[in-house]
């Protein structure tokens, strides 16, 4: 399980960026990702995710299961 606060959440195409506590790194999550409701990931937000492999992009990972903390 990682950490991370949502970045960027674009709520008309259902995507965003987290970036990661844990160093500079910025990591991709879609709705179909989210075990919270995506409308409630707003920019700042602090969530707990796993990291997966895209199943669109090759050699490129995503983040899944993506929960808000309360």
């Amino acid at each position: 399980m990682e950490f991370g606060c949502i970045k960027f959440a674009d709520q008309i195409k259902k995507y965003g960026f987290i970036k990661l506590d844990s160093d500079d790194r910025e990591i991709f999550f879609h709705k179909n990702e989210c075990v919270t409701d995506f409308q409630l990931l707003k920019e700042g937000a602090k969530v707990t995710f796993d990291i997966a492999d895209s199943r669109v992009k090759e050699n490129a990972t995503c983040a899944i299961n993506v929960k808000k903390l309360i």
